[in-house]
Parts: structure tokens; C-alpha cells; sequence
């Protein structure tokens, strides 16, 4: 396993954009399914990507998925989905069937569990056995 640090959140942002633009260039053909978490470490990211890597980034090839969501509606201040869609989303060419959010405010958290965990399985590659991600960024939040 490699280790990078970098000066600032700010380059290490850039860094995994471009660590993730430098992905997909390698592999012209495929589906990159790629889950987000939410909270300050991934907005400024989200905030980058819109304003200097939009147009470097095949969104048709971007799947977009979540984890550590809240079960909140989509418009309220604690979603995941809502900052993402807020800073990122609604700033890109992301087709709207690539982005499957979780729907917390609508059924029980069991319930979109259920759900969620089932679409999953069915839209990522299986690796023995399990959905595999290409990509899983989880944030390091004070909690």
C-alpha cells in the first residue's frame, strides 16, 4: 500500500480527482461505480470537481452510490446526497439514472436498507460473491 501526503486538503482533493480522471483514462471501456460519504471532507472535493475537472471527467462512465448517509430527506442540511448534489451533481453531466441515492427520508432505515443493499447487488460487478466498488471515499469527520 502506498501512502501520499499532502500539503493542503485542498491538493490532496486535486490529488484524488486526478487519481481518479487517471483511472478511468486507463481503462477507456469500463464503468467506474464509486461510493461518496458525506460531511466537510468529501464538499470541497465535490466543489473542485465541478469547477476545475468537469469537462476532464467521462460522467457517462461514473456511477455514483453512498455510504454513511444519514436517514434524512434529500433536501435536509445532513444529507450526503444533498451537499453532493448541491456542490457536484447538479454541476456536471451526470446522467440522473447514474446517481442512486440513498432515500432516507422516505421509508424506514430498514427498509432503504433493504433496498439499497439489492441494487447494489444488482448494478456492481460481483467478486466472490460481493458487489465490488471501484472506488469507496469515506470521510474523517470529528465523529
Amino acid at each position: 500500500m502506498n501512502t501520499y501526503i499532502y500539503p493542503s486538503s485542498i491538493e490532496t482533493a486535486r490529488a484524488l480527482i486526478l487519481y481518479i480522471i487517471d483511472q478511468m483514462s486507463q481503462f477507456p471501456i469500463k464503468t467506474f461505480h464509486i461510493a461518496f460519504s458525506g460531511g466537510g471532507t468529501p464538499s470541497l472535493m465535490y466543489d473542485l470537481w465541478a469547477n476545475e475537472y468537469k469537462t476532464a471527467t467521462d460522467w457517462e462512465r461514473v456511477e455514483v452510490y453512498f455510504v454513511d448517509e444519514r436517514c434524512v430527506a434529500s433536501d435536509h442540511p445532513e444529507s450526503n446526497y444533498g451537499l453532493m448534489r448541491s456542490l457536484l451533481l447538479n454541476m456536471v453531466p451526470i446522467p440522473c439514472s447514474h446517481v442512486h441515492p440513498i432515500n432516507g427520508g422516505v421509508k424506514s432505515a430498514e427498509e432503504e436498507a433493504e433496498r439499497y443493499s439489492l441494487l447494489v447487488r444488482e448494478k456492481l460487478p460481483n467478486l466472490n460473491g460481493f458487489p465490488a466498488f471501484d472506488l469507496v471515499l469515506l470521510g474523517v469527520g470529528e465523529d
